[in-house]
């Protein structure tokens, strides 16, 4: 009887016992294959230069290029790989250039500067990824009149059937120097993407803040920001591609200024996503120029007026959600649509009869009088006179205002709605009306001077 179960007994003791090594066998293999990628804008080339093999740990050396723009960062990675009976996990750290390395080491001491802990699926199709940042303080190495401080970083991430998920969190973190102060905390940088190799399926990047503070030199002209959040997001549709981009804050205060709520957002398409992602890919491609020649950006502007007629052609539509302000004197609503009929699109895009524009902008009375009166301040200081300080604004807007909108409302550009001012405007086959009343010479006017020499162009 005992010899009817010695050969499975044995059969399970040799697999137990060599599956680290399997294991370690399955490491080497998935670094080796690992040629890099894509995650947004950044590429990466990875080649395994070295995998020395032991029974439960093992080390390896690979080469990695990051690539943002024209832009490539070369620079070797150490591995520590444990293989063990509860899976692999590869700890991997950045080797930096020596004149890196002596500023970080200012910052950081003998603590490693970044390191990537991950852990492997037993089907190398997953894995979890740990990225750490200790604490710091210090002055930077580049500028030792700014003082730098953070609470360190930490991520967590997913890969899992081409998707990636997950978070990056830095508690606080600030900047000081004889400008100023700026301290950011609980920031949160979150990821979802069907595809990081690939920019054009769905994807989903949002970025959260607690609380932000800034100051000027002695503590002047303080800013704060709460609650702030920001989302950018693609949705793929067949060949299309839809845009989207979504801000809010909880409260605002700077210059005097106070807002308790903010939102807005922005939605744009549809996009052919084969001709975005060939726009991205010239794009990439603009790099500085030497004297004499077009700047990047009279370049990059020649690019997209090149691609425009063929995003024109699918009749795109661009819609700004309601931007809401709340602040102490009433509310603040714009909102904005935008479209252009693409059918039959020959050689004359700019053909005003294609576009289409509705808008609205909404405040009370109290903020809209306050709102232009500080404007007109502005516009006066901006043409020799003095700067205004908030005392004699708060003294001068509103009843400044109060004469502005008494005009704007007697020639029909603004009109009153309870305890709102108002104005709907209008852009439809080649004219423009303004609270239902023609105004098609103010854009003449307005094309006008976007084609004039030395006009907004």
């Amino acid at each position: 009887m005992k010899g009817k179960y010695l050969v499975p007994i044995l059969v399970i003791g040799a697999f137990i016992a060599a599956w680290p090594a399997w294991l370690g066998w399955q490491a080497d293999r998935q670094l080796a294959a690992y040629q890099g990628g894509r995650v947004g804008d950044l590429t990466l080339a990875h080649s395994l230069e070295s995998f020395d093999r032991g029974w439960f740990r093992s080390t390896a050396t690979s080469r990695m290029e990051a690539r943002l723009g024209p832009e490539a960062y070369r620079f070797a990675v150490h591995h520590r790989v444990h293989q063990g009976f509860d899976g692999v996990t590869v700890t991997s750290e950045p080797v930096y250039p020596p004149e890196a390395a002596e500023r970080l080491r200012a910052l950081f001491g003998e603590r490693t500067p970044l390191s990537v802990t991950t852990r492997l699926g037993p089907l190398g199709d997953s894995a979890e990824i740990h990225v750490h940042s200790p604490a710091f303080s210090g002055m930077l190495p580049d500028n030792p009149g700014a003082h730098v401080q953070s609470a360190g970083l930490d991520g967590t991430f997913h890969v899992h059937a081409q998707r990636l998920d997950g978070q990056i969190h830095v508690p606080e973190f600030t900047l000081a120097d004889g400008e100023g102060r700026l301290t950011l905390r609980g920031q949160v940088l979150e990821l979802n993407l069907a595809d990081p190799a690939n920019r054009l399926p769905d994807a989903r990047v949002e970025y959260r803040l607690d609380t932000l503070d800034a100051t000027g030199p002695d503590g002047q002209a303080p800013v704060r920001v709460e609650r702030l959040r920001v989302r950018s997001s693609q949705a793929r549709n067949g060949e299309y591609l839809d845009l989207g981009f979504q801000m809010g804050f909880g409260a605002v205060t700077a210059a005097g200024w106070e807002a308790s709520q903010g939102d807005m957002g922005l939605r744009l398409g549809p996009l052919h996503a084969g001709t975005f992602d060939a726009l991205l890919r010239e794009l990439e491609q603009v790099q500085g120029t030497r004297d004499g020649e077009t700047t990047p950006g009279e370049r990059a502007r020649a690019v997209f007026l090149g691609y425009l007629p063929a995003f024109l052609s699918h009749s795109p539509e661009l819609a700004l959600d309601p931007v809401r302000v709340q602040m102490p004197r009433g509310g603040l609503e714009l909102a904005l649509g935008a479209g252009y009929d693409g059918r039959d699109l020959d050689s004359t895009p700019d053909d005003l009869a294609r576009i289409r524009l509705t808008g609205r902008l909404q405040a009370s009375r109290a903020l809209a009088e306050e709102l232009a009166g500080v404007i007109s301040l502005q516009t006066m200081a901006g043409e020799g006179g003095a700067a205004v300080d908030p005392d004699t604004r708060r003294l001068l807007a509103r009843p400044l205002g109060r004469g502005i909108l008494k005009g704007l409302r007697e020639e029909g550009y603004v009109r009153a709605d309870g305890d709102t001012y108002r104005t709907d405007l209008r852009v439809e086959q080649g004219r423009l009306s303004i609270n239902d009343v023609d105004r098609s010479e103010w854009l003449y006017l307005l094309l006008a001077g976007l084609i004039a020499p030395g006009g907004f162009n």
